[in-house]
Order: structure tokens, then sequence, then C-alpha cells
């Protein structure tokens, strides 16, 4: 198993924001444009939850 601190998942939840917030920025400024990941969003999400589920269980310390 993955061991993980609160502050690498904090870090990776701030990056994954971070790449939402710049997928969405060039699908406004270039619509026709695949993006990084053309999935990003989804990817994101799912590890977003992970980070947080982790996270509540107290599983990261």
């Amino acid at each position: 198993m993955l061991s993980v601190t609160g502050q690498t998942a904090e870090s990776i939840y701030t990056l994954l924001g971070i790449m939402m917030m710049e997928n969405e920025r060039e699908a406004l400024e270039n619509p026709t444009s695949k993006f990084f990941f053309s999935r990003l969003p989804d990817f994101a999400r799912k590890m977003k939850r992970l980070v947080e589920g982790a996270l509540s269980l107290g599983s990261v310390p």
C-alpha cells in the first residue's frame, strides 16, 4: 500500500485543481483543441475523491 502524508495528499489535491482549471481555460479559449488529457476532469475528480476519502478515514497522517 502506498503511504501518503497529509502534505503529499494536499499537494496532489492542489495540482489536480490547477490542472482542471487549465483544462477548462483551454476549452473556453479553443473549443476545437484536444487539451492535455481529454478525460482529465474525470480523472481529477476520481483522484480528489480518493484523497478526500483517505483523509476522512484518518489513514493519512
